[in-house]
Formats: C-alpha cells, structure tokens, sequence
C-alpha cells in the first residue's frame, strides 16, 4: 500500500431507508467538524429565528446562537409572503405574536447586541413591553438600531430610556415624539454613535442641539419628513455629512463645523411657519465643505459671509430656443474650460434640447459624460432613440474622450432626480448625484454610448 496514493473517496449509504433527515444529519456533522469561530461567524450571519434553531442540529450547536452578538429583525418572522412588501405591517392582533417573540429573543440571548431593528410591533399598545426593550438594549450593549413606531400615530412620546443605550454606533428612529430634553439626565448621551437617522419625528430646535451636543463622535446626521419646521444651529467638531430631505425648513446656520463635507437639503419645502416663505442656509466655519446640494428654486437664500444669493422663483420658457440662438452665444469660459459632466432629467429629444446639447458637445473641451435622463413617452422604441440622437453623431465634439449615457426614467415624465439618502452619506461615493453610481444602485437601466459610435 505504500506506493498507492487515495485520490478521491465516494461515500458509501449505509442502509437503503436515506431520508432527508438523514442529509441534514450528515449536513450537521459535517460542519460539527469544523472550528467553534467559523461556526460561530455561520450562526451569526442567520436572520435571528434561524440561528436559534440550530441548536437542534447537534450537541455542539446548542449554546452557538447565545455565544455570538445577536443580529435581530422582528420583520423576518413575518410570513414569508408578505415580507414583499416592505411597508407591510401585520393588524393589531397578529402583531402580539410578534412582540412576544421580540421580547423572548431580546430576554434569551446573553448579549452583545450587534444589530437590532423592531419596526412591527403596535408600540403605544405595548409602552411596558417598550420600556423593557429598552432596559434589555442598554444593558446588553446594542450597537445598531432602527426603532421605527409602525403603524401610527406619531405623537408617541420616544422612551427616554432610549438615551441609556451609550454603545450604540448607528440609530435610525422614526415616528416619534422626541422627548423633553431639558429634562433627561445629565449624563444621557450617545458617546458611540456615527450615523443617526430621524425620520417622521417631532422635535423642537433644542432637541437638534441637544443631539449635537451629547453625540461626539457623529459623523451622519439625516432627518427625512420631520413633522416641524427643522432650524438648527450646527456645532459639531465631528459631523462630516448633514442631509435635510423631504422637510420643511426654517433657517440653517452652520456655525462651527470643521470636518462638515456635505450639507446635502433634497425634496425640501417652504417653512409652515414665519412670514419669510425663504429658507437661509448660512454657512460659518465649514473650511471642508465640498458638496451643497440638491437646490430647490425659489426656497432658499445662501449666505457665506456677508454674501447673500438668492434662488429664484422657476419660470415658464416663453419660447424656443433654436440652434441659431446658440451659434450666436459666442464664447463662454466655464463652459469650454470648466464642464466635465453634463446631466439633463426629462430629456424628450426636441429641436431646442438637441440645439443645446450640440452647442455643448461643441465647446466644452474637458466634458467626461453627458447623461440623459429620458422621458419614456418620448422614446417608446430603440430605433426612435437612434432617430432622435441622431444630429448629436455630426457634431464636431470638442471633448476627445467622453461617454453620452443614457437612463430611462421610471417616471412618466422622466424628471425625477434619483437619490438615496444611504449613498449621499456614503464617503466612498465622491458623488451621491451621480447617475452611473446612484442608478446602479437604486436598479436603473442605463445604455453607454462611447465616442463616437453615438449611432
């Protein structure tokens, strides 16, 4: 036996009676060989339901899903069909089930808590059980949260508790009436947390200040739909991205905010209260600040130091503008020397937007992409696109290397601006409103077209 060499070996079936209880037998004995950290780093990557049931597979299983931080989504134990659905919530009565099991996880597991969202329970008809979360949060050192009160109503005072969770890194709460601040304890901070996200809440300018204040080490602060006016004085030696999305604005100063990069306000609307319908966005002490965006026409006034900008009001064309126009536009700077990127929302191929895209194409000497955001009524097929784009194909392109990309919108009109707040805080992205990277994501289609095969 010495000179022969096992290349492979075929397991043999012991008995005829294979089952498929057999399989996951032999599944589980199969991993029962492997070390206790790779099993461990396999029980924890399980959506928290599952990891808990491999305590029957095996004798070194059992205590596995109590030795690695718990990962817990109440959302998970939803019957699969509906879990299509995202904003899918089960009625009063169905959802005790779930609550009872939230709390029996939160109550077996030993901690830590690496990730834990309960966004399905009926949160004012279980305030105990709440609170009780909370207590089990704090003490088992939960680091991400999301804390979402679905269904409504919105007026639900947010557990005070809440501020006790000192471990947290990341916290998304939503649909919550914020807390009196003034009367938390002196040591309720989040002296952890990065990334915090408010969604639907109701809160007072004292309550952002007090957030800024207790959060040293924030680095992502996101409010979408609050239920106020946002104003807001930032003071933050560590905020390095703010983003005010689809709220109403009063006035925003950012008085001292060295490593602030992106002050990003998107879908925002006119203050509810005060006579000034303008919101001034009043930047201080931001020498980092690279990125000011997305402006709305007709809702803002800019102030950097003494200089105040005003958006204007958005206006009806009274006409057309032709390629003549164009020709006669003569020479401009920032146009030929400055435009690397060019994106047009709601483009439906007319004489006039061609004329313009021309006159670019023509001019603009360091252009790198020019994107299309198309109307889809406006190309119901590929050969009236090619039709369409055809005169850009004759242009003399001024740009010697450059891609024209295209997106069909999923808007009938093709004018909405694509945005995820979650990419917008992602500093990996150097820009959360370019379309290449944000339709990636958000699964829009896009068609590349590389100079000069255009046709």
């Amino acid at each position: 036996m010495d000179r022969w060499v096992v290349e492979s070996v075929t397991p043999v079936r012991a008995f005829e009676g294979y089952s498929k209880q057999d399989e996951l037998t032999r599944c589980a004995l199969d991993f029962a060989a492997l070390p206790d950290q790779i099993l461990r780093n396999i029980v924890s990557r399980l959506p928290a339901a599952d990891a808990a049931r491999t305590a029957a597979l095996a004798t070194r299983w059992r205590g596995l899903w109590r030795a690695v931080p718990l990962v817990f989504v109440d959302a998970h134990l939803l019957p699969a069909e509906s879990r299509a659905d995202p904003l899918w919530r089960p009625g009063l009565e169905a959802s005790l089930g779930l609550t009872n099991a939230a709390s029996a996880a939160l109550a077996a597991h030993p901690g830590p808590f690496r990730c834990v969202h309960l966004t399905c329970s009926y949160m004012d008809t279980n305030r105990e059980e709440v609170a009780r979360w909370m207590q089990l949060l704090a003490a088992k050192g939960v680091q991400e949260l999301a804390f979402i009160n679905r269904p409504w109503p919105l007026d639900i005072p947010l557990p005070a508790t809440l501020f006790s969770c000192a471990s947290l890194t990341r916290l998304h709460i939503g649909a919550w009436k914020f807390p009196d601040t003034a009367a938390l304890p002196r040591d309720a901070a989040f002296p952890h947390l990065q990334e915090l996200y408010l969604s639907l809440i109701s809160m007072k300018d004292r309550d952002l200040a007090f957030l800024l204040d207790r959060c040293p080490v924030l680095e992502v602060l996101t409010i979408i739909a609050s239920q106020t006016d946002v104003r807001m004085c930032v003071v933050s030696r560590s905020l390095r991205c703010l983003q005010l999305v689809a709220t109403s604005l009063g006035d925003i100063a950012v008085a001292e905010a060295p490593r602030l990069e992106r002050l990003i306000l998107f879908g925002t609307l006119h203050r509810r209260i005060g006579g000034n319908k303008f919101s001034r966005i009043k930047i201080g002490n931001a020498l980092n600040l690279r990125m000011l965006g997305y402006w709305e026409l007709g809702q803002h006034e800019l102030q950097i130091g003494k200089a105040i900008v005003q958006s204007m009001e958005a206006f009806t064309p009274t006409g057309k503008v032709n390629a003549k126009f164009w020709q006669e536009a003569g020479s401009v700077e920032c146009v030929e020397q400055r435009i690397k990127k060019l994106a047009i929302h709601g483009f439906r191929g007319t004489k006039s937007e061609l004329a313009f895209l021309k006159f670019i194409a023509e001019r603009a000497q360091v252009l790198e992409k020019m994107v299309l955001i198309l109307s889809p009524k406006c190309f119901p097929s590929v050969q009236v696109l090619k039709t369409k784009l055809n005169p850009l194909a004759t242009a003399q392109w001024a740009s010697a290397d450059f891609k024209v990309i295209l997106f069909k919108s999923s808007e009938s009109e093709g004018g909405a601006v694509p945005f995820n707040p979650r990419i917008a805080a992602d500093f990996s992205c150097d820009d959360p409103f370019d379309l290449v990277t944000v339709g990636a994501n958000l699964n829009m289609g896009a068609v590349f077209l590389q100079y000069p095969k255009i046709n």
